[in-house]
């Protein structure tokens, strides 16, 4: 018992100590960057592997992980696809070189770094800035072991943009004010930037958002579908109202969106239509799309599915079901 009292009183003498030391060097600039050069590790600057970012942002690295971007430049659809990484112009956005240029600006091209070509697109391919010799973020932050700049434009979609150009493009025709971190990378609350101690003490929690970069899935509300009588036959519409670009959207690859129309209570459809990328038809931000159908029938049924690039499985977006009077 008493040794743990003791240890207890240890621990917060230390924390007690150290957080007044941090404060005074907080609030005097030499000293701040005096400090700094103590605890800095110069390797970071010299565009580390994945796993070295992870030593401190820990949470961050396992969310990567996860991701399409940590499997960019191993994945088994893009080696096929470019010809065994031969394709010339598939290998600068699976394996960029930082985005960041001069004057706090984005490339137009992404370019192919020269090492740690398995990690994909990763920490370094976005947060560092080799103009400018520093991470790159959306806070205001004092890390010692590598020097930080608050640059809002990593909030902006032109980031994405450079890889993603047809998608971007897409994004900007749409006028749309959401951005492309608002869905690929949700809000997940306040959480600590870093993991190692001591440099997790430096800053508060900070609102923070997923590094896992969910490819998502559109949902029954952000598509609209009507069918109208018209003749001897009927008209259906749809209409992409709820994503702000193309549906699907790629660069590369080949996503699909099934339409499939029932009449009656046939479980084989009178029509699909298919739309994709490759066949330049995907249905595009508040465009409307019809089709005319021959035959006037009691009842319609009108299914979405959706199917990635790299999955077999279709994925269900919506069912909608009229009756014809």
């Amino acid at each position: 018992m008493i040794v743990k009292l003791r240890y207890f009183h240890r621990e917060k003498f230390f924390y007690f100590i150290f957080g007044f030391i941090l404060i005074f060097l907080l609030g005097c600039k030499k000293l701040k960057n005096k400090f700094s050069n103590i605890f800095l590790e110069r390797d970071l600057l010299e565009q580390p592997p994945a796993q070295r970012c992870g030593e401190c942002h820990k949470d961050i690295h396992k969310e990567w992980k996860k991701s399409r971007h940590a499997q960019a430049w191993v994945s088994e659809d893009f080696i096929k696809e470019s010809k065994n990484r031969t394709d010339e112009k598939c290998l600068g956005c699976h394996a960029s070189f930082p985005v960041w240029i001069e004057e706090s600006s984005f490339a137009k091209e992404p370019e192919l770094r020269e090492k740690h070509l398995d990690d994909g697109i990763y920490c370094v391919s976005c947060h560092f800035d080799p103009h400018r010799n520093t991470m790159v973020g959306p806070y205001d932050v004092w890390s010692p072991p590598h020097p930080s700049q608050k640059d809002e434009k990593i909030l902006s979609s032109h980031l994405c943009g450079v890889c993603h150009q047809d998608t971007f493009s897409e994004w900007q025709r749409s006028g749309a004010e959401n951005t492309c971190q608002s869905c690929h990378m949700p809000d997940i609350g306040k959480k600590y930037l870093t993991q190692k101690f001591p440099f997790g003490f430096l800053h508060s929690k900070k609102k923070r958002t997923s590094h896992e970069f969910p490819a998502l899935i559109a949902q029954q509300k952000d598509i609209d579908v009507k069918v109208q009588k018209h003749i001897d036959g009927f008209y259906v519409y749809v209409v992409n109202k709820g994503v702000p670009h193309n549906l699907p959207t790629a660069d590369q690859g080949n996503p699909k969106l099934y339409v499939f129309i029932y009449k009656d209570n046939s479980s084989e459809p009178a029509e699909v239509l298919v739309f994709s990328p490759q066949q330049e038809n995907s249905l595009e931000y508040m465009v409307p799309v019809s089709t005319y159908i021959e035959g006037v029938p009691s009842r319609v049924k009108v299914v979405i599915e959706r199917k990635l690039s790299w999955k077999d499985k279709r994925d269900k977006i919506g069912e909608w079901n009229f009756d014809i009077f």
